[in-house]
């Protein structure tokens, strides 16, 4: 725990039981939080990655920041899959109280540098760590947020981009002699006395140059100044060419009028609904300090990280090569339970060999894969006929070798304890939990991010361990 003259800052973990002494030095927070879920959170101005949460099985509307659960009279606290900063300027009364939380991984061994969320975000989101960035996720001031805010953008840019640059009707000021629109009258006399052959109107036109597109620019510009800008912009260089082709009216000093108009205007539409992530995560880009994420101060602000979606999206770069990869939060690959498409499903991982495996990745301790996700897979491996389940989970590194081969695998029971008959399958299904051990910290990125490929080559060749696996190459 940090503590200071102007601000108390209180470090915790995720996936654990929260110490009472040190969570109720921020009260505000805890208020704020307690039993709140990652939804509740988000509507009241948090930014949560990923902001879409409404299909999600492993975390979604129902997951909580802080859970109070009270065992033999007393209240106790535990976090759930969430990591990332919160903070409350003032109480409901208004009175200044500056209090932080920080929800950190539970892999990290110093709370001023969670390496392995950043390698996480890095790998998911595709960008190389930005050297300049400082790696502290203990948010002792908020830019330090608005870094991680930074990067992010070429994400949601290059999703958003898909569906092409957002256009939509603006109304444009003319003054000129050939009329194509409504006469302004009262502009027209303000700027055309004398009468000198112009004449002021307005028009609707379908544009790409409109209120979101200029917010865009406006934080392309905004993170290009920045010491790291240059090499974050340059993973998206196609899409960031196209916004500034589509936006000739840019203007540096209308970056308040912009912003202004944004708040105003909520990017509704069906067909862009990627632009209202986009939009949101600008704005908490270009606002300052003090109000980047809410400016009501009273209410609770901050980044949080869904810890289940990141593990999948990570676990997904290392084996998605040989495995399909249904997505429920955009309904990519969606299966479903019954026949005629009765009850949609979204295993996390369906083989592509002939003889299928099913993998569901849980980014939770080992000891904390309980019935009800058992129950989950071995509905999924009845579905598609597979012998072979695996929970991929992260794993706390006991020492520097891990090379240990998989754990022994659970073998689904037969028969039952009624009669004398006990009827035996032919063939055993196994599930199989396996998991990538996370490193401890190092005294820098580099040499983490290092000891994490030796891990991850690891964690793919644990597969060729497993004898009932001959058909599947994982090289």
């Amino acid at each position: 725990m940090t503590v200071d003259n102007k601000k108390m800052t209180v470090s915790i973990e995720d996936n654990g039981k929260v110490s009472s002494e040190n969570i109720e030095k921020v009260p505000g927070i805890v208020e704020a939080i307690r039993n709140k879920t990652l939804r509740d959170l988000e509507n009241e101005g948090c930014f949560v990655i990923p902001n879409s949460l409404k299909n999600s099985e492993d975390l979604g509307e129902e997951q909580f920041i802080l859970q109070s659960i009270f065992q033999g009279g007393k209240e106790e606290l535990f976090t759930g899959n969430v990591m990332g900063f919160l903070g409350k300027d003032k109480d409901k009364e208004g009175r200044p109280i500056n209090e932080r939380l920080i929800i950190h991984s539970r892999f990290s061994r110093s709370l001023d540098k969670d390496f392995f969320l950043w390698y996480m975000l890095c790998e998911v989101f595709g960008v190389a760590p930005p050297s300049l960035v400082n790696f502290k996720t203990d948010a002792s001031t908020n830019d330090e947020v608005l870094d991680l805010l930074c990067l992010v953008f070429p994400y949601y840019l290059k999703e958003a981009m898909k569906k092409g640059v957002y256009r939509t009707y603006v109304e444009r000021e003319y003054n000129d002699p050939k009329v194509k629109g409504t006469i302004d009258i009262a502009r027209h006399i303000a700027l055309n006395t004398p009468f000198v052959g112009n004449i002021a109107y307005k028009r609707t036109e379908f544009s790409s140059d409109n209120y979101l597109t200029e917010l865009v620019r406006h934080t392309i510009e905004h993170i290009r100044r920045k010491p790291f800008g240059g090499d974050l912009l340059s993973q998206v260089k196609p899409e960031v060419a196209s916004i500034v082709e589509s936006t000739p009216r840019y203007n540096q000093a209308e970056k308040r009028y912009w912003i202004n108009k944004n708040k105003q205007k909520i990017a509704r539409h069906a067909f862009y609904k990627e632009y209202l992530t986009l939009q949101k995560l600008c704005l908490k880009i270009l606002q300052n300090r003090k109000n980047a994420f809410d400016e009501s101060h009273d209410k609770i602000y901050g980044i949080l990280f869904d810890g289940s979606w990141l593990w999948e999206e990570y676990v997904n770069k290392l084996v998605g090569k040989w495995f399909y990869h249904p997505k429920n939060r955009t309904g990519e690959g969606v299966q479903y339970l019954f026949e005629k498409n009765n009850e949609k499903i979204y295993p996390d991982f369906i083989g592509r060999d002939k003889e299928i495996i099913i993998a569901d990745a849980k980014y939770k301790p080992k000891g904390n894969i309980r019935i009800n996700d058992y129950y989950q897979v071995l509905a999924y491996m009845s579905r598609f006929d597979s012998r072979h389940g695996f929970f991929l989970y992260p794993e706390v590194a006991v020492d520097e070798q891990g090379d240990k081969p998989c754990d022994k695998p659970l073998i689904l029971g037969t028969g039952h304890t009624y009669g004398s008959t006990k009827p035996r399958r032919v063939e055993k299904i196994t599930i199989n939990k396996l998991g990538l051990v996370i490193p401890k910290e190092k005294s820098s990125f580099d040499d983490f991010r290092k000891k994490m490929r030796s891990q991850e080559r690891i964690f793919c060749e644990k597969f060729h361990y497993c004898h009932y696996c001959p058909n599947v190459n994982f090289s």
